[in-house]
C-alpha cells in the first residue's frame, strides 16, 4: 500500500494510492476542489480469477487475467463523465462436466463504456475461441430524467455438440446457434 493524499476545505487529492498482491495491482488516484469538481481514475493489472477459485465450483478453473482502467469526473454543476476500458485476455475455462473433462478457449474480451452528461454507451465483446463469440452495445439515453435503452445483442455458438457434455441424456447434437437480440424502450420496461 503506497499512497500520497493531501485535503483542505477547498481541495483534496489522493495520488498513487495503490494495493498490490503480486502479480495483481490496483491504484487509485483522485481529486476534488469546489472550484472544479471531481476527476478519479482506478486501474487493475492482472486480477486473475484464482484468487476467487474458493468461491466458484470445485470442477471450474478459469486461466485467464483482467487489465483496465476506469475514469471519471464530475462538474460543479453535477454534469458525471467517464470511461471505462476493461481488457479479458485470451486464455482457458476448465471444467468437468458429467465426469468428462471441458476445457473451452477463451479468446479473449472487453468492456468498454463511455458516460457524458444525461447519457452512456458500453459496448462489449467476448471470444470463445473456435467455439464462437457474444457481443454487445447499450446505449442509454436521458438518465436523469426518464432513463431510455436501445441494445443489441449477438451471439453465436458455432458447434452445439458441447450441449452433450452438460445433458448427457441428449447425444450427438450438431448445429450451430445464432441469437440477433434488440431491447428498447423505457429502462424501467424496456
Amino acid at each position: 500500500l503506497m499512497a500520497v493524499a493531501h485535503a483542505d476545505a477547498i481541495k483534496a487529492a489522493a495520488e498513487a494510492l495503490c494495493l498490490v498482491s503480486n502479480p495483481t495491482q490496483l491504484c487509485v488516484q483522485g481529486q476534488w476542489s469546489g472550484k472544479d469538481g471531481a476527476q478519479g481514475r482506478v486501474q487493475l493489472v492482472k486480477l486473475r480469477p484464482d484468487r476467487f477459485q474458493a468461491l466458484m465450483p470445485e470442477n471450474v478453473k478459469i486461466e485467464t487475467e483482467l487489465n483496465g482502467e476506469i475514469t471519471g469526473a464530475m462538474k460543479p454543476d453535477g454534469a458525471l463523465q467517464g470511461n471505462a476500458d476493461l481488457r479479458l485476455a485470451p486464455g482457458n475455462l476448465d471444467l468437468v462436466a458429467n465426469g468428462e473433462p471441458l476445457k473451452v478457449a477463451l479468446g479473449g474480451g472487453s468492456v468498454q463504456a463511455k458516460a457524458t452528461g444525461k447519457d452512456a454507451n458500453a459496448e462489449v465483446k467476448l471470444s470463445l475461441g473456435d467455439l464462437g463469440q457474444i457481443a454487445s452495445t447499450a446505449r442509454l439515453s436521458d438518465l436523469t430524467g426518464k432513463p431510455r435503452i436501445v441494445s443489441k445483442v449477438q451471439a453465436e455458438i458455432k458447434d452445439l455438440a458441447i450441449v452433450s457434455a452438460f445433458a448427457p441424456q441428449v447425444q450427438e447434437v450438431k448445429g450451430r446457434l445464432t441469437a440477433d437480440i434488440d431491447v428498447s424502450g423505457a429502462l424501467s420496461k424496456p
